[in-house]
């Protein structure tokens, strides 16, 4: 949390998408972060391949906290054939 509120306050927007459903009320989890922070819930339906096609255009950074996330966002580059920097 500590990392994105940083990001906020320096006036990147940010977007807060979890990969897999946490916590029944989101609102709880997400307490401790900036009323500027988009928070997603994973239970939309967008889903992470969906979340990246549709606002491709929109971030410049796709920033991955956990590390055992990062293989499903590579996967999705690498079937995409989308060269990472």
């Amino acid at each position: 949390n500590f990392i994105v509120a940083t990001m906020a306050r320096l006036g990147y927007q940010v977007t807060v998408y979890p990969v897999y459903r946490a916590d029944p009320e989101i609102a709880q989890r997400y307490r401790d972060l900036p009323d500027t922070v988009e928070i997603l819930d994973a239970e939309e339906g967008m889903g992470l391949a969906r979340l990246i096609d549709e606002r491709q255009e929109h971030y410049d950074v796709l920033w991955v906290s956990r590390p055992h996330n990062i293989d499903l966002v590579c996967q999705f580059f690498q079937n995409r054939d989308i060269s990472l920097r």
